[in-house]
């Protein structure tokens, strides 16, 4: 267990630097684990194909632009204006692609007091292997990525994973997800407006471009902005265009990237093989997760 990639959540240091986790998650069925795995490649999928029917729509409210034309002569030009905009903004959804990771969860001062009594409380074999907050080791993301806990959870060096983004050349921001109770429409302001209004009368193509290279602040609160009930997932992730929002847009020689692999508690002893004999074959750190009483272990 000497393994960085695999060691308790508390013994997982942070990038100081950068105050970002070191490790991203990625959880998938046993057919795509392979497809990955053989492929050497790691693929975007499309925002508007998301398994969260509110991520597919334009989160924006215009109130305050109109606010300042409201009875005058120039209210039907800013109401122009707006639908521009707005329609600029579901086209362009169709051209934004993600990728989305788990993240090591960060307990609060008195989770942490939880964990270490918790630990303490363990035999000793076991108070060394604890992973419960690991990224790898989230219920609900086995359940539902993972075939019920019959796939795959890729461990990869969040640096690595960047660097290959970057040398993609595509326009992209990255963040972790913030979650709401609620939805709130973004407020857009009238400065904003006009900077955006400028950017679709001027660029057009590539206005979506220059949003993410400058990283907008409405991109950034409409993307990286989720509903509470998804905030188990823990997420980091990457968002980019590709102007023509054609193709597939694919991260190359995705291996060296990885440090670890966990595959489910229910994978069947086929699937266990297959999966560690490609681990063995790519030089790879293989494991299975498992889970005993309240403690949740790798093997």
């Amino acid at each position: 267990m000497a393994i960085r990639a695999w060691r308790p959540v508390n013994e997982i240091k942070k990038n100081q630097d950068q105050n970002q986790d070191q490790y991203l998650y990625h959880y998938t069925t046993m057919e795509k684990a392979y497809s990955i795995l053989c492929s050497n490649e790691l693929w975007f999928s499309e925002l508007t194909s998301t398994n969260d029917i509110f991520e597919q729509k334009v989160k924006i409210s215009f109130n305050d632009v109109k606010k300042p034309h409201n009875g005058t002569d120039a209210y039907q030009t800013i109401i122009a204006k707006i639908k521009e905009v707005r329609k600029f903004m579901d086209k362009s959804r169709k051209k934004i692609k993600l990728l989305c990771f788990s993240r090591d969860l960060e307990f609060s001062d008195e989770q942490k007091e939880a964990y270490n009594r918790l630990q303490a409380s363990m035999p000793h074999d076991y108070s060394a292997i604890n992973v419960i907050g690991r990224g790898f080791s989230l219920p609900r993301m086995w359940a539902q990525y993972a075939s019920n806990n019959k796939g795959v959870c890729f461990i990869f060096n969040k640096d690595e994973i960047i660097n290959k983004v970057k040398r993609l050349n595509h326009s992209y921001m990255s963040a972790n997800v913030e979650y709401h109770p609620l939805y709130r429409p973004y407020l857009m302001p009238v400065e904003e407006f006009d900077y955006i209004y400028n950017l679709i009368t001027t660029q057009y193509d590539d206005a979506i471009k220059t949003m993410l290279n400058e990283e907008c602040q409405y991109l950034r609160y409409d993307l990286f902005s989720k509903l509470s009930d998804w905030s188990s997932e823990n997420e980091f992730r990457i968002i980019l265009t590709n102007n023509t929002g054609e193709g597939t847009v694919k991260l190359k020689d995705i291996r060296k990237a990885i440090e670890g692999i966990v595959f489910g508690a229910n994978t069947d002893d086929a699937n266990a093989t297959i999966i560690k004999l490609l681990g063995e074959k790519y030089g790879l750190d293989v494991r299975r997760i498992i889970y005993d009483d309240i403690i949740t272990r790798i093997v």
